[in-house]
């Protein structure tokens, strides 16, 4: 026999119950939708012309490597840029950091200070690294084409 306040507690169990159903499906959600996220390939930022033209064929060690960049960004997402002259023997060069940057398509004329590094021919390989929210980021490289640095004769 069931009295009163059985039914009271079978109420007030099925309550708890439906509502703690309702909170484990919602963070199976969140869980699945961050692993989707994780999972799927964002794309952030396209190159129209590889490998990009450069500008200034022929520079001395330190002016300025001027390049054409062609490119479409979809997101305003901070970026984080890494150039590396090379020729067989890589040379960095630290990294610039870049935020709100404008989203679309865009050509435009990059310059980057020639280190001081033996003469020859190279090439700049550009790392771009986006960094999205909740821990993601997302790496595109390009390189341009072949130029001559050179030294002064003094």
């Amino acid at each position: 026999m069931i009295t009163n306040k059985t039914k009271k507690e079978l109420k007030k169990t099925k309550k708890i119950y439906r509502h703690s159903a309702f909170l484990l499906y919602f963070m199976m959600a969140i869980f699945w939708g961050y692993i989707i996220y994780f999972l799927l390939p964002i794309k952030v930022f396209e190159i129209q012309k590889e490998p990009a033209p450069i500008l200034t064929k022929r520079v001395k060690m330190g002016d300025i490597l001027q390049y054409n960049l062609q490119r479409v960004k979809f997101f305003d997402v901070p970026t984080e840029i890494t150039y590396q002259f090379f020729d067989g023997v890589a040379y960095f060069i630290p990294y610039v950091f870049l935020t709100h940057q404008s989203v679309g398509v865009r050509n435009s004329n990059i310059g980057i200070q020639v280190p001081a590094i033996s003469p020859g021919k190279y090439r700049v390989r550009v790392t771009i690294r986006s960094i999205l929210p909740l821990f993601k980021s997302i790496t595109d490289t390009f390189i341009t084409e072949e130029f001559e640095i050179y030294k002064e004769l003094e």
